[in-house]
C-alpha cells in the first residue's frame, strides 16, 4: 500500500509540474534596433538605438570573426593571391668550343601533374618529359646575357601565379637549364637563382608557402654527357646550374621544387558579442566602430528565456562603411 501511495504522489507531482510549465513559457521579446544613418566611415562610432527590454542581447557586427552568417557553418577564407619572386644571375665561363656565350639557357615553368616517384634518373627524366608544363619565363625579369664573369643578380619582380594552381593538385616550380651543342650555339654559361619566395594572401594577411631554403630543389637530367659533380649545386641561399663548354649534344637540366599545396583557411564558426545579460538593466543603445570599409550585415539577437523556455528574435541592419 505504501508503494502504491508513493507512486500516486509522484504522478500527481508530475502533473502539477507540467501544469506549472504551461504558465511559465516566455513571451517573444518586444525588441527593435535603429541607426541614424546606414552609412558611416571606418573608425567612426556607429550608435544603434535599442527599444524593448529582452533578457539577453547578442551582437554580430558582420565583420570577420563576428558574423551571424557563420553561427552554424565554418567560415573558409579563399586565397586571393600567390606572389612569386626570385633573383637570377648569368655568368660566362671559359671554354674553347665556341667564342661566344649561349643564349636562352634559362627558363621558368610550372606543372600540376608531375610525379617524380621513379627510382632511377631515367625514370625521373621520363616523368618530366611526360608532365604538362606551362612556361612563365616571360612573366619575370631575367638577368640579361652580357657574356661577363661579373654580372650581378637581377630581381625578377613579383608575379601573382594563383591562376596556375589547380584545385586539389600540388604545383611544382622548375628552373630549366638548356645546353645545346657548344660549337654552333655558344659556350654554356653558369646560371644561378636565389631569394626564391612564394607568398599566399587572404583577407587576414599573407604567409609563406615556400622559400629558397624550403623548396627542396631536385635536379633531373635529360641527355648524356653531364658532369654530375659540377652541374648542380644547392645551398640554403642559392642554386647553381652549370653545363660543360665542350658539350656536343642537346641537354636539359630541370631544377624542380617540392609539391606546393594551396589550401584555403578554415576559421571555423563565429560567435556573438554579449552586450546584455539577464541581470543587466535595460540597454538603450550600443556603439561599434568598423575598422575597414565594406558592406556589413549587423545582427542583434534578443532572447527572453527561463529554465523551461526561450524565444529569440533577430533584427538586422545593413551598414555601408566608407574609407
Amino acid at each position: 500500500m505504501r508503494s502504491i501511495y508513493s507512486l500516486l504522489l509522484r504522478i500527481a507531482a508530475t502533473g502539477l509540474l507540467f501544469s506549472c510549465n504551461k504558465d511559465i513559457k516566455v513571451e517573444e521579446p518586444d525588441f527593435e534596433v535603429e541607426v541614424a544613418s546606414a552609412t558611416a566611415r571606418a573608425g567612426d562610432s556607429v550608435i544603434f538605438t535599442i527599444t524593448g527590454n529582452p533578457d539577453i542581447i547578442s551582437f554580430y557586427s558582420g565583420e570577420l570573426g563576428n558574423s551571424y552568417e557563420y553561427i552554424d557553418k565554418d567560415r573558409v577564407l579563399p586565397t586571393e593571391s600567390v606572389n612569386m619572386s626570385f633573383q637570377s644571375q648569368v655568368r660566362s665561363q671559359s671554354g674553347t668550343s665556341a667564342t661566344y656565350c649561349q643564349d636562352h639557357q634559362f627558363h621558368v615553368l610550372v606543372s600540376t601533374d608531375l610525379n617524380l616517384a621513379g627510382a632511377t634518373m631515367a625514370d625521373s627524366a621520363l616523368s618530366v618529359q611526360n608532365a604538362t608544363w606551362k612556361e612563365i619565363t616571360d612573366s619575370f625579369v631575367i638577368c640579361p646575357l652580357e657574356c661577363s664573369s661579373a654580372t650581378p643578380y637581377y630581381n625578377s619582380g613579383i608575379k601573382d601565379i594563383k591562376n596556375l594552381f589547380v584545385p586539389g593538385k600540388p604545383l611544382r616550380v622548375a628552373f630549366k637549364y638548356i645546353n645545346l651543342p657548344n660549337p654552333t650555339n655558344g659556350r654554356a654559361n653558369i646560371w644561378r637563382f636565389s631569394s626564391f619566395q612564394m607568398t599566399a594572401s587572404n583577407a587576414l594577411g599573407s604567409g609563406t608557402l615556400t622559400s629558397q631554403a624550403d623548396a627542396g630543389w631536385t635536379p633531373v637530367y635529360i641527355g648524356t654527357g653531364w658532369n654530375l659533380s659540377t652541374a648542380f649545386g644547392a645551398t640554403s641561399t642559392v642554386v647553381t646550374l652549370r653545363g660543360l663548354t665542350t658539350n656536343l649534344v642537346n641537354q636539359e637540366m630541370w631544377c624542380i621544387s617540392k609539391p606546393i599545396e594551396l589550401t584555403d583557411a578554415n576559421l571555423g564558426r563565429e560567435y556573438a558579442i554579449g552586450i546584455k545579460a539577464y541581470a543587466d538593466p535595460p540597454l538603450k543603445s550600443y556603439g561599434h566602430r568598423f575598422s575597414k570599409p565594406g558592406i556589413y550585415t549587423v545582427t542583434f539577437v534578443a532572447t527572453n528565456t527561463n529554465v523551461y523556455d526561450k524565444k529569440p528574435v533577430v533584427r538586422q541592419i545593413q551598414m555601408t562603411i566608407q574609407p
